[in-house]
């Protein structure tokens, strides 16, 4: 399987790929992922706090770096005030889930554990068969940068094929 990020290149900064499932399966791909053991990330359970991904308060899941675990939980938090430039974040909130990669990430020229550990969390959504994908979407930007959209598909059988 390719790097999901294989085609962006140097659009950016930041890269992101998004999955979504059918409302109704949002607590089985929660429940999913926490099952998934995710070398080099900490799990933080955002209670009451606004979403990464939708911008709505709820409780999440969120996987980040170890590198930038206590500095994203502080900007998150209001505890803290840090700028991360790169950093690795897996969230899961509602029914969507994104691994977002902050300027590209720390492993995009040489794939490293965050690539080997992305691929664990895609190949899992991939792999079972109590989720179905509604959406799917690869994109590039941030940092004042409008969002651009790479690649997109509506179905595991797309993904699969775009990452073969």
């Amino acid at each position: 399987m390719k790097p999901w990020y294989f085609e962006i290149g140097s659009n950016g900064p930041d890269w992101y790929l998004t999955l979504q499932v059918p409302v109704a399966q949002s607590g089985r791909l929660r429940q999913r992922v926490r099952t998934l053991h995710l070398d080099g990330f900490a799990h933080f359970q955002a209670q009451g706090l606004t979403g990464v991904i939708n911008g709505i308060r709820g409780n999440y899941d969120w996987y980040i770096d170890g590198q930038n675990f206590e500095r994203f939980v502080g900007n998150v938090t209001g505890k803290a005030h840090s700028n991360i430039w790169i950093y690795h974040c897996i969230a899961v909130e509602n029914n969507e889930l994104r691994i977002e990669r902050g300027y590209s990430g720390y492993d995009s020229g040489k794939p490293d554990f965050q690539t080997r550990t992305e691929h664990q969390v895609v190949q899992a959504i991939l792999d079972d068969d109590t989720l179905e994908l509604t959406r799917w979407t690869i994109s590039a930007g941030g940092q004042g940068h409008p969002e651009l959209e790479i690649r997109s598909g509506s179905s595991k059988g797309e993904l699969a094929a775009y990452l073969a």
